[in-house]
């Protein structure tokens, strides 16, 4: 009865570090509202989208290559890509600390969408379509 009790209380605390662990992962992402100037756009009407890669990354020249084909598709939308290796000021600017990951902006700096890793397409897709409410 007592192992039970024991093993109950392990797996009860292991759940409660998964629920830390997702929130702290959740918290990586930058916030509501940032400052897209240090991104050096110049058209600053269009939605920009982030790309923050890294060379070392096994999985960004794909996920950046499905997000080129992506943007092809949204002509209202400007991909700014930033490499760690060349801009790490950036990464520390929106807080980056996970590659790849996407912003999506407004020209005012409401963040529409974020996503650390590889999206599906369809994910890509409905988030460029996204639209300042």
């Amino acid at each position: 009865m007592i192992w039970r009790s024991a093993l109950l209380a392990a797996l009860a605390a292991a759940v409660a570090g998964l629920g830390w662990v997702r929130t702290r992962a959740e918290r990586r992402l930058p916030a509501d509202l940032v400052d897209v100037g240090p991104l050096g756009l110049a058209d600053r009407d269009a939605r920009v989208l982030a790309f923050f890669g890294h060379v070392e990354c096994r999985s960004c020249p794909g996920t950046l290559e499905l997000v080129r084909e992506a943007v092809k598709r949204a002509p209202e939308v400007v991909l700014r890509t930033v490499e760690y290796a060349e801009e790490p000021h950036l990464f520390a600017a929106f807080e980056i600390d996970a590659v790849p990951t996407m912003l999506l902006c407004t020209p005012q700096g409401r963040v529409l969408w974020a996503r650390a890793g590889h999206p599906d397409l369809g994910e890509l897709a409905a988030a460029l379509a996204m639209r300042d409410p």
